[in-house]
């Protein structure tokens, strides 16, 4: 649905019965930029309230508007900060390559009803916000996931 705004020299041209032609092409957005928030994402401890606006918090996404949004935050980065960590101290070689579709490439899903973690696979679909590794680090993760030895 489009809404037409006419200048009033179009508004004449209109009523005159002259042929108007209006471009109905999708106005070009503008990059998204994250926006700032009083407060702060930590990976250490609780979020914290700030009055003092930084722009490379702002740009990086790490402030928000409420405590719970930044809560919540909080511990999403920290635990996949965690699992890149987790990754990089038991790193074996594995590199996925995305354009090789016999490559399986391992991540780790828990699965409520069983109450475990266990390893996937994928060949081809790339997830943004998916840890991708080697089966045998899949399996080593889950096993310790499910543990409780390791957690995110």
């Amino acid at each position: 649905m489009y809404t037409i705004i006419l200048t009033q020299q179009q508004f004449k041209q209109l009523q005159s019965n002259k042929t108007l032609t209006i471009n109905l092409d999708e106005p070009k957005q503008d990059k998204w930029t994250p926006s700032s928030g009083e407060w702060n994402v930590s990976l250490v401890d609780n979020p914290y309230k700030t009055n003092i606006k930084n722009e490379k918090y702002t740009e990086a996404g790490v402030e928000y508007e409420t405590e719970e949004e930044a809560i919540n935050a909080s511990k999403a980065i920290r635990s996949y900060a965690r699992q890149l960590k987790w990754l990089s101290e038991n790193n074996d070689g594995f590199i996925s390559d995305w354009n090789n579709v016999d490559q399986k490439k391992y991540y780790i899903t828990y699965i409520k009803k069983e109450n475990m973690y266990k390893k996937s696979h994928i060949v081809y679909i790339k997830s943004i916000n998916t840890i991708y590794m080697s089966k045998e680090n899949a399996e080593k993760l889950c096993r310790l996931l499910n543990e409780g030895v390791v957690e995110f």
